[in-house]
């Protein structure tokens, strides 16, 4: 990044000091009661900015707290745009929104990091040689540099002192997705909701067991690191007498739920336990599903999770979609074609909404025919949901379930012969 662009961020970032500290009040502690108040601490920070002679970058226009040159508009959406902690990854693949330095200095008030790409930084950052690195090679994260993984690299993701091995195991997982599936504009939206409390919406730290906010349970760096540390080790579950194999799965559990007999799933936007063997190419694929956030069936799967065709239940609670619940189909493994990719770009064509209720059972059914693709839910006679071409690249592979906080059940499979 040139020097004049590098300068006018940090120029901008100190501008915006007043603004972002009454934010990041609001979005930990509620302490804006009412308009007056707001308009009052808004005087007195703006006030701050101008005796510091920093009344011009508000004039440019620059007074948006977006301290992150390569940060695109559409990498910010919905939720991640108007987030405090809504930061671009780290160089080593960390998101800084979960690093607990920055977080403090949310709640503090007194903003004293603004996140790895800033030139105000706390802690390690200040002298990490992996950033000083990216920053002077203009790399976006170390996992799209041509040298990665390079001996710096390597050296901070194989910090395997207790206090930070689980959480350099997360890091080394960020950068090779973004070694493999390139920039996500997604990425920040979607971190913001993996770091978030999903009972609360408190964005929690890597170092938290569960909530700080409510104490509810939350998938942990742990978690993620364990699945990190077997994702080439297979791990098989029984469940409706097949054998799974779910290492891609923070966790697995098998009990009755309503009277059937259920495998709960929970994991991410990349978990899929997939049923082994199976090659599937065409064909009817059926269960019974009960969604908390998001849940449902993969087929044309290759068995590192790295593509499917993908068809989920989920349920969407972002500013700009708020309590919508939706049937999805999306080739899973590249953003380019993600559901929100199609969702943003043709509405409607791959996506449509119906009525689900969290935690309760439907029945979903899939129908393959070449490159056609019909979806039933329930007993419904028509399809809730056709797509008459779909967009994935493989002609058969595994079949699997997919899901963040999932229930499965009475699963079955008739491939055409």
């Amino acid at each position: 990044m040139p020097d004049r662009e590098r300068d006018g961020t940090l120029f901008r970032s100190r501008a915006a000091t007043g603004f972002a500290s009454i934010s990041h009040q609001l979005f930990y502690e509620g302490l804006m009661t009412s308009e007056h108040e707001m308009n009052r601490r808004r005087f007195i920070m703006e006030s701050t900015c101008l005796t510091c002679g920093c009344a011009a970058a508000f004039v440019a226009g620059t007074h948006q707290f977006d301290l992150l040159p390569q940060a695109s508009a559409q990498s910010r959406r919905s939720r991640g745009k108007d987030n405090p902690l809504a930061t671009e990854p780290a160089f080593c693949g960390l998101f800084c929104g979960a690093c607990s330095g920055l977080q403090e200095s949310v709640r503090s008030g007194t903003v004293k990091c603004y996140g790895c790409r800033s030139n105000q930084v706390v802690g390690h950052c200040k002298t990490c040689k992996v950033r000083e690195c990216a920053k002077s090679k203009q790399v976006h994260t170390c996992g799209l540099c041509e040298s990665y993984p390079c001996d710096k690299i390597k050296e901070y993701h194989n910090d395997e002192t207790e206090e930070s091995n689980k959480k350099m195991a997360v890091a080394r997982k960020v950068s090779e997705d973004f070694q493999y599936f390139g920039n996500d504009p997604d990425w920040v939206e979607k971190q913001i909701e993996r770091w978030s409390c999903k009972k609360c919406g408190t964005v929690f730290e890597y170092g938290n067991v569960k909530c700080p906010k409510c104490s509810a349970p939350i998938i942990t760096a742990a978690m993620e690191a364990a699945v990190y540390a077997r994702r080439k080790t297979p791990v098989f579950t029984d469940f409706d007498g097949r054998s799974w194999q779910t290492n891609l799965a923070y966790a697995t559990e098998t009990k009755t739920l309503g009277g059937r007999k259920a495998l709960l799933l929970q994991g991410s936007e990349r978990t899929i336990v997939f049923l082994s063997p199976s090659n599937f190419r065409n064909g009817t694929i059926e269960c019974d599903i009960a969604v908390r956030n998001s849940g449902g069936l993969a087929f044309r799967a290759a068995e590192d999770g790295s593509a499917a065709e993908l068809v989920q239940l989920r349920f969407l609670n972002t500013k700009a979609d708020k309590n919508k619940k939706l049937i999805l189909y999306s080739p899973h493994g590249d953003w380019r074609s993600s559901w929100r990719e199609l969702r943003s770009k043709e509405p409607g064509k791959y996506d449509v909404e119906t009525k689900m209720a969290k935690d309760k059972w439907f029945r979903l059914k899939l129908v393959v025919a070449g490159k056609k693709l019909d979806v039933y839910l329930d007993k419904d006679t028509e399809p809730v949901l056709t797509v008459a071409e779909m967009l994935g690249k493989r002609d058969a592979g595994c079949v699997g379930l997919y899901g963040e906080n999932a229930r499965f059940a009475n699963f079955t499979m008739q491939p055409e012969s």
